[in-house]
């Protein structure tokens, strides 16, 4: 599975792998934190080289570096590696890649996107997610000020697993069209709906909806 993902995904799986096996490589000094360390400051340096499947795949490294770094393994102690420096570059990176997360032009006329494309930007919507996650753990773990995210309201919430899970563009495309006469008529969720739903025994139908398909434990689909 390795060969075919991109590569810095491809380096970010090896040094996970050996982080969560507890390599006896960690043993010989800090390689293990020092490789992550380096592999996301280039990351960080080089992404505007990057285009594609790269660049998002360089995004997700990126955020996955930066929460190892943050939490060390049960058996390790605090790295201490990660900075403020390093956040406003991967801040910068996450502003870098999220024009044309808001909204596709077939998601606002309530059309069908190519597969690709949809892939892409749902891709790029989860990970700006884990990068304001991460944001604000990080602002908890250091008693820094959090800030809301007002540029991500009208970012689309992200898509149910019942279009995230396929792997085929037939099915996907099918799929997709079904999905869509469920929503017919109804604007989609967005990150600022999962913000302002309110506690109480009921839920809106919208709100309902999304639940619905963003369960992952199977129970509701």
């Amino acid at each position: 599975m390795a060969s075919n993902l991109p590569m810095p995904l491809s380096n970010c799986l090896a040094l996970c792998r050996m982080r969560a096996n507890n390599s006896p490589v960690e043993t010989g000094g800090d390689f293990l934190k020092v490789s992550m360390k380096t592999e996301l400051s280039r990351l960080l340096n080089e992404y505007r080289e990057y285009d594609g499947a790269t660049l998002v795949a360089a995004f997700q490294a990126a955020i996955i570096y930066a929460i190892a770094l943050l939490f060390p393994a049960p058996h390790q102690p605090p790295f201490k590696m990660f900075d403020l420096s390093t956040l406003a570059a991967l801040k910068e990176f996450g502003e870098y890649i999220r024009p044309g997360t808001v909204m596709m032009p077939e998601e606002v006329s309530h059309t069908r996107p190519h597969w690709q494309q949809w892939l892409q930007v749902s891709c790029k919507r989860r990970s700006l997610i884990y990068l304001y996650c991460f944001e604000w753990m990080n602002a908890m773990l250091n008693n820094f000020q959090s800030f809301p995210c007002t540029n991500a309201e009208y970012m689309p919430a992200p898509a149910g697993k019942v279009l995230w899970e396929i792997t085929a563009q037939e099915k996907w495309e099918v799929a997709y069209d079904r999905w869509l006469g469920r929503w017919a008529g109804l604007d989609l969720f967005t990150l600022g709906d999962l913000e302002n739903m309110m506690p109480g025994p009921t839920l809106d139908l919208r709100s309902e909806m999304w639940l619905e398909e963003a369960d992952e434990l199977g129970q509701k689909n």
